[in-house]
């Protein structure tokens, strides 16, 4: 599609019994330069009038309140109503640094579209961020987690009703660009906390992204972008194998959440790649010893064994689809990569 000209940024909020932290973020926005070029559109989705409980300010657009409806039709509510050149969604209970606005909007002046710096942060401490410079399909699955785009309006249709909407909704935008974008230096904060989306519902994921598979030609179609069907089922089926490993972490007396747990896999993956690198790059994985704990067969195997040892022991799952491999962190086999590529 055409470079679209900025004339205003729509930030679009979906809130659903996020009074705690919404005032908050209203005030960060609107306070910060080049506030004067930003809107903010709030959809209300716990029935609640957010007229009554903000002060009145004309860059304020609100939705009519909505109960329950979810956090991808309220958020295309939000997308509906907004008057922007260009829009990004927020969660009413995330937060922004300090001059946030001013390096969105300065990006969007050059560059058709960007990608937010996704910080997830819990009681003020970072557990993990999103270190490229760049957005692809591949850093976008690797971060297993949500990685923010502010783009045209245009470029979007709406935003499907899916778990990982957003994610949806930034493979499209990633598609529209071309397959990259450049991320912002500025950190957009994702709040983890007891009441939390992924707090509350990280062990339910998996059969949700099974849904998703099955779904990827009709999310794509939804989402107003029907080349990125292959991408969506390989971000659903990558999802799927970290979700399963998850699973069988609490199953196995684990405790946590589920980006603490993405986090340490990952650092421990790092150890291995490690291994593997001092071994040579042919090494045969069964001669390296895994660090922590490895999964094998939805089962978790404490201690440092090997990857021969675990296969012997433990035989396969037999579900082809989203096997779980033998790596600290879950490994898509061939097959399921095939689908999808960047």
């Amino acid at each position: 599609m055409g470079n679209t000209v900025f004339r205003r940024l729509s930030f679009l909020i979906a809130a659903c019994e996020a009074e705690e932290w919404l005032p908050g973020l209203i005030s960060k926005l609107l306070g910060q330069d080049h506030a004067n070029e930003i809107e903010v559109v709030l959809a209300s989705d716990d029935g609640v009038d957010l007229r009554t409980r903000l002060p009145s300010d004309p860059r304020l657009v609100h939705c009519p309140p909505a109960f329950r409806t979810g956090p991808a039709a309220a958020r295309t509510r939000a997308l509906v109503a907004a008057s922007g050149s260009h829009v990004v969604q927020m969660d009413a209970d995330d937060d922004v640094s300090d001059g946030f606005v001013e390096a969105v909007i300065s990006a969007l002046k050059v560059t058709p579209a960007v990608a937010l710096r996704t910080v997830y942060v819990r009681g003020g401490e970072e557990v993990k961020r999103f270190q490229s410079p760049t957005l692809e399909l591949g850093s976008l699955l690797d971060f297993y987690g949500s990685v923010i785009c502010a783009a045209p309006r245009n470029w979007i249709r709406l935003y499907p009703a899916a778990i990982a909407e957003d994610v949806v909704a930034s493979i499209a935008f990633l598609h529209r660009a071309g397959g990259r974008l450049p991320v912002v230096d500025a950190d957009y904060r994702v709040r983890l906390h007891p009441h939390s989306f992924c707090a509350q519902n990280a062990c339910s994921f998996t059969s949700a992204y099974r849904s998703g598979v099955v779904r990827a030609g009709w999310l794509a179609q939804e989402v107003g972008c029907p080349g990125i069907e292959a991408a969506l089922i390989r971000m659903y089926r990558s999802r799927i194998a970290m979700s399963r490993a998850f699973d069988a972490f609490l199953l196995g007396g684990g405790e946590g959440d589920y980006h603490d747990f993405v986090q340490q896999h990952q650092i421990t993956q790092s150890c291995l790649l490690e291994r593997l690198g001092e071994r040579g790059a042919h090494a045969p994985l069964n001669h390296v010893r895994l660090p922590f704990f490895t999964l094998a067969g939805g089962l978790i195997i404490k201690g440092s064994q090997s990857a021969g040892e675990e296969r012997a022991d433990q035989g396969s799952n037999g579900d082809a689809d989203d096997n779980v491999g033998l790596c600290p962190v879950p490994v898509l086999h061939n097959e399921e990569l095939k689908a999808g590529s960047e």
